[in-house]
Parts: structure tokens; sequence; C-alpha cells
């Protein structure tokens, strides 16, 4: 089974790097699926803002209002829609998209 890695030599993910920060990435530091999350992020060149909730309460509550729940990682895109703790695949479609909208 391919890894993340050929997953990113497609070239639908050969886009520009996306440097607007409108993506908002809510994290805690020692969750793995949060490192998870940024590693793709930063092999895509995809620009975000980084909410720890636990250093930032009012981005824990903030989190909650966007999104309905308390699990991390939490993904706000610039349109609106929320992904909680993605698998690799849906993280990247959704990422691919957005790429393809900035470009």
């Amino acid at each position: 089974m391919p890894g993340l890695g050929s997953s990113l030599q497609s070239p639908v993910f050969r886009a520009h790097p996306m440097t607007d920060t409108s993506l908002i990435l809510y994290t805690t530091t020692l969750c793995g699926d949060c490192w998870r999350v940024k590693t793709v992020l930063r092999t895509m060149g995809v620009a975000y803002r980084e909410v720890d909730i636990l250093k930032d309460t009012d981005g824990g509550e903030e989190m909650v209002r966007r999104s309905g729940q308390r699990h991390v990682p939490t993904l706000v895109f610039p349109d609106g829609t929320v992904l909680a703790n993605p698998e690799n695949l849906l993280l990247l479609e959704h990422l691919a998209r957005l790429l393809e909208s900035q470009s």
C-alpha cells in the first residue's frame, strides 16, 4: 500500500504553496494525530493558523462553537467546512480543492 509520500506525488498536489492562513487547525501539544495533520499541511505547503486549545482556552471554546465537538485535530477551512480528526485521504481531498481554488 503506498504511503502518504507517494500520494503527494500526484499532479493534483503540485499546486503553488498557499500562504493565506485562513485555514485554522485546532490542536494539543501531545496529540499524535495533530502532528500527522501538521506534517501533511507542511508537506503540501499549506499555510495555517494553529490554535493549541490547552494553551488558548478561548480558542478551545471557538473550536466547539465552529465544530460542535471537542476532538483534535480539527480543521476549519476558509469556506467553513470542518474536519475533525480526518483520515489522510479525506484531508488530501479537501486540501486539493482548497489549493485549486487558490490558484
